[in-house]
């Protein structure tokens, strides 16, 4: 919905006629889409999912987002500049080690057709993997 709402729309260069209150408008929607995408990529990593938001302009650039606000710099938006950065990182730790856990979690053959003693060890490697 944050996309459709064109939340992420970048504005590298804003028109030097924009008014105050179309550049707080402006900043809002883009802190407004940082901060879903901040809490999307914290609940991917936490609950081992794919996430929903893309990283377009607007992430992609986070690093300096708050430095050209036009105003004052305000201390919240260094803040979340620093959270969109770190969940970057995150991710892109993370992603090999959620990579081998859903293979190994994931069973080779059905649970039903398998021995017991199979679903033990089974029950304990994914287990075991989700700990990472």
């Amino acid at each position: 919905m944050a996309v459709e709402l064109n939340l992420n729309r970048y504005v590298a260069n804003p028109s030097p006629h924009e008014t105050d209150f179309q550049r707080l408008e402006r900043r809002n929607r883009e802190r407004t889409y940082l901060v879903l995408f901040v809490h999307d990529r914290s609940l991917s990593m936490q609950c081992n999912k794919h996430w929903m938001l893309p990283v377009d302009d607007l992430v992609k650039n986070a690093g300096t987002w708050h430095e050209r606000g036009g105003g004052a710099v305000r201390p919240e938006d260094v803040i979340l500049a620093a959270f969109v950065s770190l969940r970057r990182i995150a991710v892109r730790q993370l992603l090999p080690v959620s990579k081998i856990s859903l293979t190994l979690s994931r069973p080779k053959q059905p649970i039903l057709s398998r021995p017991a003693g199979a679903l033990q060890v089974t029950t304990m490697l994914t287990s075991t993997m989700s700990l990472f």
